[in-house]
C-alpha cells in the first residue's frame, strides 16, 4: 500500500468528523498530517515506517541508522540456539538426577520437580534431541520435541523404577 492510499484515507476522516461535530483543531490537524505526507505519497508504507523509525533513533540517540532498504518481515524469528555449554550443564543436570534416582531417599516427587525446574519445554527441538543424545539415547530425524522431553525425562524416572522394582 501506498502512502497516498493513506493520504486518502484520512482526508475521507475529516467531513465525517466534522458532521460529528469534532473541533477544528482535530480536522485541521488531520489535514495537515495529509499535507506533510504529501513529499512521501510514492513510498510503501512499510518504508515510511522504516524512515519513521530511523528518524526516532536519530532523536533519541543522535546517531543517524544506516537504511537498510529491507521490508521488514512478519515470519516469526529464528529459534534461538542454545550455547552448547548451556546443554552440557543441562545433560549434566540430568546425569546428577539420574544419579540420585538411584538411591532410596530420593522420591519420584523430587525427581519430577527437579525436572521441571529444567524448564526442558521452552528449549528448541533440536536443543532437546543434542542433550538427548549427550545422555546416549538414540533419537531420529522425526523425533517430536515432546518424544525427545519424555525421553530426557524417563532418563530419571526409568532409573527410579528400576531401584523401586529391586527393592520389592
Amino acid at each position: 500500500m501506498k502512502v497516498s492510499n493513506l493520504q486518502q484515507f484520512v482526508r475521507s476522516l475529516v467531513a465525517p468528523m466534522q458532521q460529528a461535530g469534532a473541533a477544528g483543531k482535530v480536522t485541521g490537524d488531520l489535514e495537515q498530517a495529509v499535507a506533510d505526507l504529501e513529499p512521501f505519497a510514492q513510498l510503501d508504507v512499510w518504508q515510511l515506517s522504516e524512515l519513521l523509525r530511523q528518524a526516532k533513533e536519530y532523536r533519541d540517540t543522535g546517531i543517524l541508522p544506516a537504511p537498510n532498504g529491507k521490508r521488514p518481515t512478519t515470519r516469526k524469528p529464528a529459534a534461538k540456539k542454545n550455547d552448547p555449554a548451556v546443554l552440557l550443564e543441562l545433560a549434566q543436570k540430568v546425569r546428577e538426577m539420574e544419579e540420585r534416582a538411584a538411591t532410596p531417599e530420593s522420591t519420584r516427587e523430587e525427581l519430577r520437580a527437579g525436572l521441571d525446574a529444567l524448564k526442558l519445554d521452552k528449549l528448541t527441538k533440536d536443543n532437546l534431541v543434542g542433550i538427548a543424545r549427550e545422555l546416549g539415547r538414540q533419537t531420529t530425524a522425526k523425533t517430536t520435541k515432546a518424544q525427545a522431553v519424555d525421553i530426557i525425562r524417563r532418563v530419571v524416572l526409568e532409573r527410579k523404577e528400576i531401584l523401586e522394582s529391586a527393592i520389592s
